[in-house]
Formats: structure tokens, C-alpha cells, sequence
């Protein structure tokens, strides 16, 4: 149960703690491989930004920074990028027994990248300096790990927000790719 009189009295009337509502956002949520290419209301960029620096992280570091991208001609160029490095995941799959192989058939890769129609690209950045907010064992042990959870649960936050504003998203994971 929800301690706390003040949340409740706050929180309670607006059905934030009703789990069908929750379930179900969890349920409409999707991440799409296909855009429309349609503007979207700067404010509801905003919204889904505000969605995320309540995302939890650990610590409470908060150790993201938001970059939005919506010139078409640099989401042209990511595109190109993605492309290009999934040259090499396909070239590499491709040696993987073939029921493993995740990259089915020959479709090329160029042309392909889900998000190329977007109106706008959001990148989490996390910054590992933030590890130093924690204690140095904790750090050590699990500091990257931190990094990388908190990052995801803004991600996921937005994800949310988006599906909540009618928006489609993509989840795009590409730590330490070329």
C-alpha cells in the first residue's frame, strides 16, 4: 500500500496509483519501425522530457542529459550512420548458425533505418562522472551498471509519456556501437 497522506490527498483523485490504467498503458506502448514524418507540437516534446527527469535513477544522480534532434537533414545523416553500422551486424550475424541468425535474408540495409522519417531523434546521454556522487565501492562494483539502468528508465519514461500524448517511439540501444 501507498503510505503518505499528502500523496494520497495529491496524487489520489487522479488515478496515478490505478494499476488497469497502468497495465494497459504497458500494453498500448509500442515501439514502431515506421514513422509518418508529422510534426510534433514542441510542447509535447517537452512533456515527454519533463516524463523523463522523473524517470527513478540511481541514487537519485539523475545522470542524463536530453539532446533533441529535429533538423531532417542530421536525422537524414543518423539514419546513414545506422545504416552503415548494421552492415557489419548483418556481415556478423550471418556467421551464426542459421537458426540463430537474428538478420533473415538479403534486404539491404541502406534506405532501412526505422527512424528515418521521424520527426524528431531523443538522445539519452549519460555521463559516468556521475559515479563519483557515488560511495567509491559502490562505484566500483556497479557504477557503469547504474549509468546504464538509470539512462533505460528515462528512456522508458518517454516511451510512456509518448504513448499517453498518441505518439509512436522507437527504442533505438546502441551502447557501444561503432
Amino acid at each position: 500500500m501507498i503510505s503518505g497522506q499528502r500523496f494520497k490527498e495529491k496524487y489520489g483523485k487522479k488515478g496515478v496509483a490505478d494499476y488497469d490504467v497502468f497495465h494497459a498503458l504497458l500494453k498500448f506502448r509500442r515501439s514502431v519501425r515506421g514513422f509518418r514524418g508529422e510534426a510534433v507540437p514542441r510542447e509535447l516534446i517537452e512533456k515527454i522530457l519533463e516524463a523523463a527527469r522523473w524517470a527513478p535513477s540511481a541514487g537519485n544522480s539523475q545522470p542524463w542529459e536530453f539532446v533533441v534532434v529535429e533538423n531532417k537533414k542530421t536525422i537524414q545523416e543518423l539514419a546513414r550512420l545506422y545504416e552503415y553500422q548494421m552492415i557489419e551486424k548483418k556481415w556478423l550475424d550471418a556467421t551464426r548458425e542459421k537458426e540463430l541468425r537474428m538478420y533473415v535474408g538479403n534486404r539491404p540495409v541502406e534506405g532501412q533505418a526505422p527512424f528515418r522519417n521521424a520527426h524528431c531523434i531523443i538522445f539519452v546521454l549519460a555521463d559516468e562522472r556521475w559515479g563519483n556522487a557515488f560511495p567509491v565501492r559502490t562505484w566500483l562494483d556497479k557504477g557503469p551498471q547504474h549509468i546504464i539502468s538509470s539512462a533505460a528508465n528515462a528512456v522508458f519514461a518517454m516511451h510512456c509519456a509518448a504513448a499517453t500524448l498518441g505518439l509512436a517511439t522507437q527504442w533505438v540501444s546502441d551502447f557501444g556501437s561503432p
